[in-house]
């Protein structure tokens, strides 16, 4: 089933061929407003939501990355590497919701899921996690939220409307209403596989929510060469971190991240370059394990990478 044959897509005047083989569902809301709740059951029926897509959250940052620069020809060319790499994918992206005419362009046969969530919990989950002001987060949703509600109005292609409360009240209903949707058979071992992944306070997605508020950041670049290779600082402080790397829930190595890395310096992220790492690492990994790097002082996950 081919997604797009020889489609024009005109970006500020641009004529840009897009030949995608297959089709998308297109995961969005708000932030912190039950998308990773979504992104999680999609995953557990074992639909794909990019390379680098990964445990809690399951959003790949390319396909974000790429369209904030408006990297239109490395864009489509993801989607298309993405399309003729798996039957069906998922863009899971809460940002969306401000852009959907122009994803919209993107693909011919597509589907939609939007999530919607009580605007004041959203605020409060804001506001832990990166210090918002609890009124200004709540008319930003009701923003984004409107912004959804003018493109559901005019939407040619199949939606699903998601009530996050809802869905964690009865998530047997949420997963025979999502197999409906996306036309999978609902057999007991699909609807189980997707109520046992929903929880309203996942333990892994608060310690990501936490590593935000925290001020840590970081990043695992590379898995090769028996070496594991990435950074990792607290944004307001200059000194080296010391950090755990665990595979699965396996502590392998304690090491100290203090190596120049000039590329911290140019992107504005350090002003001394030194934090950066490259850990030794002969274990072996099959699809499914999951390398964490974490700060020895306060246990916070910083960076996660899932093979």
């Amino acid at each position: 089933m081919k997604l797009i044959h020889n489609v024009i897509i005109r970006f500020k005047r641009r004529r840009i061929p897009v030949n995608p083989n297959r089709s998308a569902i297109i995961v969005t809301g708000v932030n912190r407003g039950g998308t990773s709740a979504i992104s999680v059951a999609l995953n557990a029926l074992q639909i794909p939501s990019g390379d680098r897509s990964c445990s809690p959250t399951y959003e790949d940052p390319d396909l974000a990355t790429l369209f904030s620069r408006k990297d239109w020809d490395g864009l489509l060319k993801k989607i298309a590497a993405y399309s003729n790499k798996h039957p069906i994918f998922a863009w899971k992206w809460p940002n969306a919701c401000r852009h959907l005419d122009t994803i919209d362009q993107l693909f011919t046969r597509k589907k939609y899921i939007f999530v919607f969530r009580d605007i004041y919990a959203i605020s409060i989950r804001q506001q832990k996690a990166l210090g918002t002001v609890i009124d200004a987060s709540m008319q930003e949703s009701l923003s984004k939220y409107s912004a959804m509600l003018k493109f559901i109005q005019g939407c040619k292609s199949p939606y699903l409307l998601i009530s996050y409360e809802k869905l964690l009240k009865n998530p047997e209903m949420f997963a025979q209403d999502l197999l409906q949707f996306l036309e999978l058979e609902p057999t007991d071992e699909r609807v189980n596989s997707v109520v046992s992944v929903i929880s309203p306070s996942p333990i892994e997605y608060e310690r990501w929510a936490a590593s935000l508020s925290s001020g840590l950041l970081g990043h695992i670049d590379s898995i090769r060469n028996g070496m594991i290779k990435g950074w990792a600082k607290h944004k307001h402080s200059e000194h080296s971190l010391m950090l755990k790397l665990c595979l699965n829930a396996d502590e392998i190595a304690v090491y100290e991240a203090n190596k120049v890395r000039e590329d911290l310096i140019a992107s504005g992220i350090s002003s001394s370059a030194k934090h950066g790492f490259e850990v030794p690492f002969d274990q072996p990994i099959i699809p499914g394990d999951k390398i964490t790097i974490v700060d020895c002082k306060t246990e916070t996950v910083i960076a996660t990478y899932q093979h």
